[in-house]
């Protein structure tokens, strides 16, 4: 009878086999990969943050603009209002059933609205996010403000250079009777 012996988990008899290496030789191999995802995780993360801050800050604007405009839109133009009052008719359509707005008056109330909508976020944080309108316009029947805020990022990536994102809405309120 022949016996086969192996050294190191080589076959001496066919010359083939695996060698293995010890466990010290594989210690540092998956540092890299690691400290690869580890970055790339940690930048989606503050690509997120970033992204859902913007949104935040623009449906923050929005609620800030049509407050204002809300306000401002229960400036009744009491001349057209009450000497021109259409009559309730079937044949009426939603456009004539608009209450007619004061543009005058609706413009100071409106203005006077941002100014305290300023002064509560001035007073909220100190990074100087202000609501600043682009333009108000009123036609009687509706009022539409453009209005911008800039926003600053909550992390500023260097390989991006972005730091603060500027958002600008445009919001329309429409008045009705019934």
């Amino acid at each position: 009878m022949r016996q086969e012996s192996s050294i190191n988990g080589e076959n001496e008899k066919s010359g083939k086999g695996t060698v293995r290496k010890s466990p010290e030789h594989e210690a540092g191999s998956i540092t890299p990969l690691i400290s690869i995802y580890f970055v790339i995780v940690m930048t989606a993360i503050f690509i997120v943050a970033d992204v859902s801050s913007t949104f935040i800050a623009r449906r923050e604007l929005i609620n800030n603009v049509e407050t204002a405009l809300a306000i401002a839109s229960h400036e009744l133009d009491e001349k057209r209002y009450y000497y021109r009052l259409p009559l309730p008719n079937s044949r009426f359509t939603g456009e004539n059933r608009n209450l007619p707005i004061d543009c005058g008056d609706a413009a100071r109330t409106f203005n006077k609205e941002v100014q305290l909508i300023n002064e509560s976020r001035s007073e909220k944080s100190k990074s100087g996010n202000l609501l600043s309108i682009i333009g108000f316009d009123c036609d009687g029947r509706q009022l539409r403000a453009r209005a911008t805020s800039a926003h600053t990022l909550p992390f500023s990536l260097p390989i991006f250079s972005i730091k603060e994102f500027t958002n600008v809405v445009e919001v329309a309120v429409t008045v009705h009777y019934s």
